[in-house]
Parts: C-alpha cells; sequence; structure tokens
C-alpha cells in the first residue's frame, strides 16, 4: 500500500472518530439540558453554540430537535417586570440552524412542524409603539404581549419567516421563506410576502375549489 492511500485511511478513521465523539458529546450535552426542562416526554437533541434561557418554562411533549446556534428564551423577569411565560414543544418538532424563539406570554408549536433556518418566533415586543415608547430608548421599554402564538400541527415554517405575537398558524399550513405573518394563518393555506398574504388554499381530493 502506497503512503498516500496509507495516508489517505487514517484521515477518514480519524474523521469517523471526530464525528463519532461530537455526536456523543451533543448527546450527553443534550441530556442536561433536557433535565433543566419544566417536562418532556421523549427524546431531545440540541445541537452546537445554542443559547437556551428559562428552560423551567419549556416543555417538550415528544421528540424535539434543535440543530446548531438556536436560541430559545422564556424570559420570567426582565426590567423590573415578572412573568409567566410558556414554550411548549408537540411531537417531532424540528428546528434548524439559527432560529430565535422568545416568549414572555405563551408559545405553543404543535406536533410535526418543520422550522427552517433563520426562523423569528415571537409573542411579544419592546413596548405598544405609542409617542411614549418613542421617546423612551428600545431597550428600556415595558416588554408587551399582544397575545400567544401557535403554530399547528404538520405545518411548516420557511427560511427566514417572522411570526409575530398573537398570530395563530392553522394546521397544515404553509409559511413562504422570509414572509412576516402578522395575522393569523388558516389551516391548509400557503403564505408569503411582507406581510403575509394568503397565496393558494391547498385543497383536500374531492374538495369544491374555494374561490
Amino acid at each position: 500500500m502506497s503512503s498516500r492511500k496509507l495516508l489517505g485511511g487514517m484521515a477518514r478513521i480519524h474523521h469517523r472518530i471526530q464525528r463519532a465523539v461530537r455526536i456523543r458529546w451533543r448527546r450527553l450535552c443534550s441530556q442536561f439540558i433536557k433535565m433543566q426542562m419544566r417536562a418532556v416526554g421523549g427524546q431531545v437533541y440540541i445541537g452546537r453554540d445554542c443559547v437556551l434561557e428559562g428552560l423551567e418554562y419549556v416543555t417538550c411533549l415528544g421528540n424535539f430537535r434543535a440543530q446548531d446556534r438556536n436560541r430559545i428564551e422564556a424570559f420570567g423577569f426582565h426590567g423590573g417586570v415578572r412573568y409567566q411565560p410558556t414554550i411548549v414543544f408537540g411531537n417531532n418538532v424540528s428546528l434548524e440552524n439559527d432560529c430565535h424563539i422568545g416568549a414572555v406570554n405563551r408559545i405553543e408549536i404543535h406536533d410535526d412542524v418543520l422550522i427552517g433556518s433563520r426562523v423569528y418566533i415571537t409573542d411579544h415586543s419592546h413596548g405598544v409603539g405609542d409617542y411614549a415608547d418613542i421617546a423612551t430608548p428600545p431597550n428600556e421599554r415595558l416588554v408587551w404581549s399582544k397575545g400567544p402564538v401557535i403554530i399547528g400541527r404538520n405545518a411548516w415554517i420557511g427560511e427566514g419567516a417572522c411570526i409575530l405575537p398573537g398570530v395563530t398558524v392553522g394546521e397544515g399550513a404553509v409559511v413562504g421563506a422570509n414572509a412576516v405573518v402578522t395575522r393569523d394563518v388558516p389551516p391548509y393555506s400557503v403564505v408569503g410576502g411582507v406581510p403575509a398574504r394568503i397565496i393558494k388554499t391547498i385543497q383536500a381530493p374531492g374538495q369544491p375549489v374555494r374561490a
């Protein structure tokens, strides 16, 4: 065997060992994170470089997977005010990379939801947008929630989308890439744009086409 082939084989073995060690380490870290959550009903995997705050307010009802560099934050205290946030993930919820989920009220993400990379989901904002707020630096404004965010079963949230406070995304809905969702999304509909609008409705077989 030539030295080049030998070195190539050793490099592949080294790569496989490194990968196996990384996977084992992430699983161990995920188990530690899982122990800090309010309740867990399945397997939890958390990727690299994630920021997790307020895990005592987070519930996973089944299997949950978050890839790298995600932020999941439930704020129990901010600006001298106490909150009672809740974040609930259903079974088989999957987050891709670089997502940010922040709650002071309630965020529910139901079973089998797929969330693309760089998605922002929040149930709150800094201030209510009146003149008194404008005169106050943003970081000093009172955090205020318009209402909870609920994402229904089998929904698919495209890359770069923003889901804003008080929004319900219906079962089986699709939110297009980079959409900004400011109002409810009906079940089995496709929305896109800024602000998001209905592009089409997904019809069940044999169902009359809606106008």
